[in-house]
């Protein structure tokens, strides 16, 4: 696939990254740092400290599914869940996902009773967009209708007394066929809905865009579309983990 231009992958064998990726981790005095002014929901908070069972439901599409994650505890949910368990010790944290791959909103709004609803949580992460974000015939919802639906799906959840963080998505492969490449619309769309909604907004965005700056974006990709790799679940964590307590 080296240099292909509006690429079909339905035309590959194999299109996936995997193969070419070597992980190098280490500490360093100018590490990456992710900033936010964003507030980690109140009610979460007193529940979390006074060390009650807590819910934690994941709710998107496939990248909330953990695609291409190598393990378990490298996706982005998993790797927030550990982190809140080691911030508030005393609490007993339980995930329920109830993402679904190829979703947009269009299908949240549909799932959302058995999926989020009767889970009964107590913070939810909501991030849909790259399906959304697709051309129209291959799933793709407007901005504008794609605002309306996060609305819809937040202002349900939060009638129940859940709090919500919205994910904004990351733009996929530009070169990939079937993409709107508008991702930066979707993007504001979600911060739009946090602030209407009066939920938190978690930045993959902007977190992205910084990052591809140093890198490439098959650097980011697991399946050199839109599923990030390992360092794209990182990258999500570490949007979410800014938030201030």
């Amino acid at each position: 696939m080296y240099g292909a231009r509006n690429f079909d992958h339905n035309t590959f064998p194999v299109y996936a990254n995997h193969p070419y990726f070597v992980w190098v981790n280490y500490n360093s005095c100018e590490a990456f740092k992710c900033t936010s002014d964003q507030k980690f929901p109140v009610n979460s908070y007193k529940k979390l400290s006074s060390g009650s069972n807590f819910k934690l439901v994941i709710f998107g599409d496939s990248i909330s599914t953990g695609a291409e994650a190598s393990m378990p505890e490298l996706t982005y949910f998993g790797m927030y869940k550990d982190f809140l368990a080691k911030q508030f010790p005393r609490s007993h944290i339980s995930l329920y996902n109830g993402s679904k791959g190829g979703d947009s909103t269009v299908e949240g709004l549909i799932r959302l009773d058995k999926d989020v609803l009767e889970q009964k949580p107590d913070l939810v992460l909501v991030a849909f967009g790259m399906n959304d974000h697709n051309l129209r015939g291959w799933g793709g919802v407007e901005p504008t209708q794609y605002q309306k639906n996060l609305n819809k799906i937040v202002l349900r959840i939060k009638q129940q007394g859940a709090d919500v963080i919205l994910l904004s998505p990351f733009p996929p492969n530009p070169d990939w066929k079937f993409g709107t490449h508008m991702m930066n619309l979707y993007a504001d769309a979600v911060r739009k809905s946090a602030a209407q909604t009066d939920s938190v907004y978690a930045d993959v965005y902007s977190v992205w865009i910084k990052v591809l700056k140093r890198k490439d974006i098959q650097s980011l990709l697991g399946n050199n579309i839109n599923h990030p790799n390992d360092f794209g679940h990182w990258l999500y964590f570490q949007s979410l983990s800014s938030i201030k307590f």
